[in-house]
C-alpha cells in the first residue's frame, strides 16, 4: 500500500466488504500483515466470510444521514490508519474528502478524485484538452446537457447519429441515486427521454452509438509511475449491454 510505512497503519478499514473487488483488498492486505477491518451495510458480505478480516462491522447505508459520523467515530475508535475506498464511500463522504482524505491511498485533489466518477466530466474534460493530444480522436459523438440550460435541438440530436445512448451518474443525482443508463434509442426517443432524466441529475451525456468491440488496459503503478502489474481485455459481447464490459471479456 501507498503512502505510510506498514507499521505506521496497522490498521485497515475496508468499507464496501460485499464487493468482489474488496474482498481481494481483504485477502491482499491480511496476507502483507495488516489488521483488516472489513465493514459493509449488509450483514452477509463476502468480504466478512474471509480468514483475512480481522474485525466486522455492518454499517448504515451509505446513503444514510448517519453514515460519515459512524465512519468517523469506527476510525477514531480503532485506530484506523487507511481506508481502501470504493465508489459508494467516495460519493458518501464527497462533502468532508477533506477530512478523509488524509487515509486515502488515492489522489488528494477532490477534483481529479470526483471527476473519474463522472463520464459526463470526463467527456467535458477531453474537450477542454489540447486538441494535440488526441483525447476525443477515437471517442463517439457525444453532448452533455446540463439541467438548467437550453434542451438539445433535432439538429444537435441527429449530429450523434441514428442509434443513442443517454447516460446520467450517480454523483450528479440526488442522494441514492444509481447511474443512469438508456438505449438503444432513437433519436426522438432520446429528446423525449432527457428532459425526464435531467429532473433527476443535473447534467446527462447523450452518446452516438458505435461498433466494434471495446479494449481497454489496468495499470497498477507505484508512487514514482513505475508499473507494477497490468491487466488487458477485450470485450467479448456480441451485443450492447447494461452489465458492463467486465461482465463477459477476455484477458
Amino acid at each position: 500500500m501507498a503512502g505510510p510505512g506498514r507499521a505506521a497503519i496497522k490498521s485497515v478499514l475496508v468499507p464496501e466488504a460485499h464487493a468482489l473487488g474488496m474482498l481481494a483488498a481483504i485477502r491482499s492486505l491480511g496476507r502483507a500483515g495488516y489488521r483488516v477491518h472489513a465493514a459493509s451495510p449488509r450483514g452477509d458480505a463476502i468480504g466478512f466470510a474471509s480468514r483475512f478480516c480481522a474485525a466486522k462491522a455492518v454499517c448504515p447505508a451509505y446513503d444514510s444521514p448517519r453514515y460519515v459520523d459512524w465512519v468517523r467515530g469506527y476510525v477514531a475508535e480503532q485506530a484506523i490508519g487507511a481506508i481502501v475506498p470504493g465508489g459508494a464511500f467516495l460519493l458518501a463522504i464527497e462533502p468532508c474528502f477533506e477530512d478523509f482524505r488524509h487515509l486515502l491511498p488515492i489522489a488528494q485533489d477532490r477534483h481529479l478524485v470526483y471527476r473519474a466518477f463522472s463520464k459526463a466530466d470526463i467527456y467535458e474534460a477531453f474537450r477542454a484538452a489540447p486538441v494535440t493530444l488526441g483525447l476525443l480522436d477515437h471517442h463517439p459523438p457525444s453532448l452533455v446537457i446540463d439541467r438548467d440550460a437550453p434542451p438539445p435541438s433535432r439538429q444537435d440530436t441527429a449530429s450523434l447519429g441514428e442509434v443513442l445512448y443517454l447516460k446520467a451518474d450517480a454523483r450528479h443525482g440526488a442522494p441514492g441515486a444509481e447511474d443512469l443508463l438508456l438505449g438503444p434509442l432513437t433519436p426522438s426517443e432520446a429528446i423525449a427521454a432527457v428532459q425526464p432524466a435531467l429532473r433527476s441529475y443535473r447534467k446527462v451525456l447523450l452518446q452516438g452509438g458505435v461498433t466494434g468491440r471495446q479494449a481497454g488496459v489496468t495499470l497498477l503503478m507505484d508512487q514514482r509511475g513505475e508499473v507494477l502489474a497490468r491487466n488487458c481485455f477485450v470485450d467479448l459481447h456480441l451485443e450492447p449491454t447494461r452489465r458492463g464490459t467486465m461482465s463477459l471479456r477476455r484477458t
